[in-house]
C-alpha cells in the first residue's frame, strides 16, 4: 500500500526529471521519515 501511494506521487513529480527526482526522493525519504 505504501508503495502504491509513492508510485503516483513520484510519477507526478518525476514528470520532468524522473531520474533526478527518483534519486532525490530516495535520498530525501530516509531523512524525512526519521
Amino acid at each position: 500500500m505504501n508503495n502504491n501511494q509513492s508510485c503516483p506521487s513520484q510519477k507526478s513529480d518525476s514528470t520532468a526529471l524522473p531520474s533526478m527526482i527518483s534519486s532525490s526522493e530516495i535520498v530525501i525519504h530516509p531523512p524525512m521519515l526519521n
